[in-house]
């Protein structure tokens, strides 16, 4: 055995960097730094579902991977869709770390039941 790993919130996720593209193996992990990574921020459309459906950037109310440089003419796209359509909907940041949470089901680390 390597270690341990204590969870307090029931929630392990584990990254292959290899896979995602921000570590080719060819090189210590320290070495790439990171830069590698491309800078992104997740929205969630806080509002009427419609905003989410017609705007039709991606399934569903959040917004993944919007790269960071883009982020803000991102969202004055997304309010002109609103504004264009009388809808009342807002795009909020949440943070990187939700998105972990709402792929496994979680709120406040705790595992909710769905039927």
């Amino acid at each position: 055995m390597l270690g341990s790993v204590t969870c307090p919130s029931g929630e392990l996720v584990l990254v292959d960097g290899g896979y995602l593209g921000l570590w080719s193996g060819e090189r210590s992990p320290d070495e790439v730094g990171a830069s590698a990574g491309v800078a992104a921020v997740d929205f969630e459309v806080v509002g009427p579902d419609a905003a989410a459906r017609s705007f039709d950037h991606q399934a569903g109310r959040r917004l993944y991977d919007i790269p960071e440089h883009a982020a803000e003419p991102f969202a004055a796209k997304f309010a002109e869709h609103c504004r264009a359509h009388g809808l009342t909907a807002s795009l909020h940041r949440v943070p990187r770390r939700s998105r972990t949470a709402s792929a496994c089901g979680t709120r406040s680390g705790r595992a909710t039941r769905t039927s």
